[in-house]
């Protein structure tokens, strides 16, 4: 099947995957499937990274192959892998954010990100201008449930938080506004993944 071009189409619910997909495996999928469920979204798209700055460039895999990986994972119709960042020229999510407001400004996006990199989220650059920008679903991870739960992020933001059962309001939301999601755990990993073959 050829690459198409992700649609967003008005009020559409739309969550934003992020990631190198350094190679892309089951627990993207999990997420992404737990996402489209518990946050009653219409598609999840799997933006796929040129590079990530706060990881070295040495450990990645070409672009052309983690598109490869991905494609090979992706099992419905409700998981798009999308070029966005590199069509765009973009590195960072806040721009990417920004970016994709500006041309989909009538939809509903939700940033979604693992417990893992909310934990350090306050490394990111204008990670606040994120938080403020769009509504974000945390999917737990092993082992960072309690360091996602305790960041800065969490911390300065507290009050802004949906009750997990609130989920399928989180689209809908005005930034800020998060939630932290107690799925069952996935334990695959793209470094243990790597280390293997």
């Amino acid at each position: 099947m050829a690459d198409v071009e992700p649609v967003a189409e008005a009020h559409m619910r739309i969550g934003l995957f992020a990631g190198s997909f350094n190679p892309a495996h089951g627990g993207h999928l999990h997420i992404s499937k737990t996402a489209l469920e518990r946050l009653k979204l219409d598609v999840v798209w799997w933006l796929l990274s040129p590079q990530n700055p706060l990881k070295d460039a040495k450990d990645y895999a070409p672009y052309a192959d983690r598109a490869q990986s991905a494609r090979d994972v992706i099992d419905s119709a409700k998981i798009e892998l999308c070029f966005f960042e590199q069509e765009q020229n973009l590195t960072y999510s806040v721009d990417t954010i920004r970016r994709l407001l500006e041309l989909h400004g009538d939809v509903k996006f939700v940033w979604m990100m693992g417990a893992d990199a909310f934990a350090g989220l306050d490394r990111w650059k204008d990670w606040q201008v994120i938080v403020e920008t769009v509504p974000i679903a945390v999917f737990n991870r092993p082992d960072f449930a309690s360091p996602a739960l305790n960041s800065k992020a969490a911390r300065l933001y507290a009050e802004f938080r949906l009750e997990e059962e609130d989920a399928a309001l989180l689209a809908g939301k005005k930034a800020p506004a998060w939630c932290f999601i107690n799925q069952p755990l996935d334990y695959s990993t793209s470094t243990d993944i790597r280390a293997q073959s």
